[in-house]
């Protein structure tokens, strides 16, 4: 078996390991795909996920900055980095990023995390548009239209709000999708508490309640929902 093959081989066992969430492992195999390939861009990112996935954010930035020195144009690493910054609050970043992924392959979620984070600074109109262009890209995703509802509330426009919102239970998405949903947005809660407990920035942490506040009232209606 050659060098390629090899690092083949470890990279798609790796990538096996991370849907397990078994990332030690994964950390290993990366290691010997790394070092039988030093310029194995796909083997960093997996890294860098193991890495996330043991809340080790840091080291995990460090592959993917790696991963994007030995391959300036891996759309995965620019991606995995968007939402690498998004999580740790640099929206700039994180904008920078998802731009710079979007240009060399757009992944479904992307337009999402770019919205969010303009969301969080604030920047309603710019997030909207972000959403808007993947409902049209995907009308069915029940994700984006929910996020539009939300930076309508956070602005007060509130019957705007509830005529979106209309729309959102015209999809009737299985109630699989709908618990993969409440589970992605109290992750986001979670997430959006933390970064109002750190900031001492009154904008910032205004940015954050409205959006809290907004995430709640979705939460109750989409679980109430759920259990009719």
């Amino acid at each position: 078996m050659n060098k390629d093959q090899n690092t083949t081989t470890y990279t798609r066992a790796a990538n096996r390991l991370i849907q397990q969430k078994r990332f030690q492992e994964v950390i290993l195999k990366c290691t010997r795909a790394v070092s039988l390939d030093p310029n194995n861009a796909s083997a960093y990112t997996d890294w860098a996920n193991a890495l996330f996935g043991l809340k080790c954010l840091d080291k995990a930035a460090i592959k993917l900055t790696r991963a994007l020195q030995v391959s300036p144009d891996f759309a995965r690493a620019y991606y995995n980095l968007g939402l690498l910054n998004y999580y740790l609050g640099n929206y700039e970043g994180a904008q920078n990023n998802l731009k710079s992924a979007d240009r060399l392959r757009p992944y479904p979620q992307l337009l999402l995390y770019w919205g969010m984070s303009l969301q969080n600074q604030g920047n309603y109109k710019e997030a909207t548009i972000k959403w808007e262009t993947m409902i049209a890209n995907s009308p069915k995703n029940l994700l984006p239209y929910l996020y539009c509802c939300m930076t309508l509330n956070c602005q007060g426009k509130y019957s705007g709000a509830r005529l979106l919102y209309e729309k959102v239970l015209e999809i009737q998405q299985p109630m699989q999708t709908k618990s993969q949903i409440l589970e992605f947005l109290n992750k986001d809660l979670t997430r959006t508490q933390e970064k109002f407990d750190a900031t001492q920035d009154h904008q910032q942490k205004e940015h954050y309640h409205k959006k809290i506040t907004s995430l709640l009232f979705y939460l109750n209606k989409i679980f109430s929902e759920k259990s009719e």
